[in-house]
C-alpha cells in the first residue's frame, strides 16, 4: 500500500482498518527508497513469468486442464437445470 497525501485520519476509517495487514510504503515524508520499496513489493506479489519453453508448455497444459474442468462443470450445471 502506497501512502500519499497529508495526515493520517484515514487510518481510523474502514480503509485504514482493512489495511492493517498490508505492507505500507510511505510517500508522505522524505523517503529516498520509496519507489524501490514499492517496486520490490510488487515484484514479490506478481506471479512469475515462465522463462523456459518447458515451463511455458507446462503452463499451457495446466490451463487446458483447468479450462476443461470448468467447461465440464458448466455443462453438468446446465444439464441439471
Amino acid at each position: 500500500m502506497a501512502i500519499f497525501g497529508n495526515g493520517d485520519k484515514w487510518r481510523v476509517t474502514e480503509v485504514g482498518m482493512c489495511s492493517l495487514n498490508c505492507a505500507q510504503v510511505n510517500f508522505q515524508y522524505e523517503n529516498p527508497t520509496a519507489f524501490e520499496d514499492i517496486y520490490s513489493l510488487l515484484q514479490r506479489s506478481l506471479p512469475k513469468r515462465p522463462s523456459s519453453a518447458k515451463e511455458k508448455s507446462t503452463n499451457v497444459n495446466t490451463k487446458s486442464a483447468t479450462e476443461q474442468s470448468t467447461t465440464a462443470a458448466y455443462q453438468v450445471f446446465n444439464f441439471e437445470i
